[in-house]
């Protein structure tokens, strides 16, 4: 025959337990009933904790994007692109009939990456300003002299560093890390019932 272990409750537990309850309504203090109000309430304490951690998680690593490092990050070269890009078009809208391809496409890529929203959105329209910019130097780049040369030029490796080191920020990292924990039972019930999504990655 089996024999079963007796576990007794004793010390501070008993206590808590004893005044939880004595908390309850007269009906719910028998034996039953007072141990399934006490697991629902503990159920709810440790989903509502859970959820307000996992948001707070949330919030932390979405923030990266824009303030990853004393705010030097994945939204602060994208801005910069955007202005080195801005002032290449400048400069070769001097040269160029503005109907050149290679101007007309920089510029409706630059559109596009102002409109992008998204870190997703962004990281697209991103690498196709990249390629319209290489195309909009060659063209333009042999009709400027002088100065103007070198403006463009160092504008245009201003704008290949911002991409570069784009791509060695660690929002993709922290953000993928975080996605497998929402993604983690029982991380991934806390975050339904909180309405927590993924964040959303750079590329």
């Amino acid at each position: 025959m089996e024999l079963q272990e007796t576990y007794r409750v004793t010390g501070p537990q008993l206590e808590v337990l004893g005044r939880a309850e004595t908390a309850l309504p007269a009906p719910a203090r028998k034996r039953p009933v007072a141990l399934g109000v006490l697991v629902a309430a503990a159920l709810a304490a440790v989903l509502a904790l859970g959820g307000l951690k996992l948001k707070g998680e949330y919030k932390a690593v979405s923030q990266l994007y824009h303030s990853e490092n004393d705010g030097y990050s994945i939204g602060f070269l994208v801005d910069q692109s955007q202005n080195y890009a801005a002032n290449m078009i400048r400069v070769a809208s001097e040269v160029l009939d503005a109907q050149d391809p290679a101007l007309t496409g920089a510029q409706e890529a630059l559109e596009a990456l102002e409109q992008a929203e998204t870190p997703s959105q962004e990281y697209q329209a991103e690498s196709q300003l990249v390629s319209r910019v290489k195309e909009l130097y060659e063209t333009a780049s042999p009709l400027l002299e002088g100065s103007r040369y070198d403006s463009f030029r160092g504008q245009y490796q201003e704008a290949l560093s911002a991409w570069e080191q784009s791509g060695h920020m660690t929002y993709n990292q922290e953000a993928a890390a975080y996605n497998e924990t929402a993604a983690a039972f029982p991380a991934n019930l806390i975050a339904g019932l909180w309405g927590v999504q993924e964040v959303e990655l750079y590329q």
